[in-house]
């Protein structure tokens, strides 16, 4: 058998559903409750992501942009709509776009952060790529962040040594 150790491995969660809502509350927490085997984790070596929003992925690369830029409405009676409350499939697409990048930034021993693809706005990801004037567009909307309990600080570095030690330090001591 191989050795794992070294290796990093990104896996979508096949059986993610999303069984829609009977009624119109079509808040985070309700989307969430009508969903089963949805996540975005990431420990080890694993960044785990559901397939819940997959429908709002580009086939090729080079329509990356265009997905972003993608304001067609989601159906929210019939698919996940993770976006953000952007409602959109280009916020889809952010949303777990940006999902992934932050737990695959995990498998690298990134810690959280304030701002960034490490930080709780990772699900604006479109705003980096497109330059879109999001607060224009959708005003303050509502964090979607579920809290784990399990945050490091909000500004430190987590560097692991070899041998897996890890050290803590805050980014006011490097300034």
């Amino acid at each position: 058998m191989p050795d794992c150790q070294n290796r990093k491995f990104v896996a979508f969660i096949g059986c993610t559903r999303y069984h829609g809502s009977k009624d119109a509350d079509y808040s985070y927490e309700s989307i969430r409750a009508a969903t089963v085997a949805n996540a975005a984790l990431a420990s080890g070596g694993l960044a785990l992501l559901g397939s819940g929003t997959l429908f709002s992925w580009p086939e090729r690369l080079c329509d990356v942009r265009v997905y972003l830029e993608d304001e067609t409405c989601v159906p929210l009676d019939e698919l996940m709509d993770d976006s953000g409350y952007r409602r959109t499939f280009g916020g889809c697409f952010a949303t777990s776009l940006g999902s992934l990048l932050h737990e695959m930034g995990h498998i690298f021993d990134l810690a959280h952060c304030d701002e960034g693809i490490m930080g709780s706005n990772c699900d604006r990801l479109d705003q980096m790529f497109t330059l879109k004037d999001f607060h224009t567009k959708y005003g303050s909307l509502p964090k979607r962040k579920v809290p784990t309990g399990r945050e490091w600080g909000a500004k430190c570095t987590v560097v692991r040594r070899p041998g897996g030690n890890v050290v803590q330090r805050s980014i006011e001591h490097m300034l």
